[in-house]
């Protein structure tokens, strides 16, 4: 991470999602702030993680499949923080998968808006 910069990298359809995470993240960070929306392809993540520095990788899934799970892999390798925002139908696949929940946590969708921003706050206030 940039000593000045915070970089976060998602992966939604939803622009509620997006606007969301982008307001108040302005809002609680006096350090410039990096908000980049990519497709959930392998490919078009590996790219954004080689080209930049990701410090939180926020991942609002519908089905938890192989795909997403391979950029899971991939994130977790490189040591990036992940939050899911899955179904609740999802959340036990999400958890049988084994990951190192060192790096993955999750919220279950839909969730009141302020549950995300203050679960963001809080991976902010860890990253600074």
């Amino acid at each position: 991470m940039n000593e000045n910069n915070v970089s976060i990298l998602v992966i939604s359809n939803n622009p509620k999602v997006i606007e969301l995470i982008e307001v108040f993240s302005e809002k609680i960070l006096e350090h410039d702030l990096s908000i980049s929306i990519t497709q959930n392809d392998y490919e078009s993540v590996n790219k954004c993680i080689s080209q930049e520095s990701v410090d939180l990788f926020i991942f609002d899934v519908d089905d938890l499949d192989e795909h997403s799970c391979e950029i899971v892999k991939l994130l977790m390798e490189k040591g990036i923080s992940i939050l899911f925002l899955i179904s609740a139908e999802h959340v036990e696949h999400l958890i049988n998968r084994k990951f190192n929940f060192h790096f993955v946590d999750y919220l279950i969708k839909p969730m009141p808006d302020a549950v995300l921003q203050h679960k963001i706050g809080i991976y902010l206030e860890n990253i600074l």
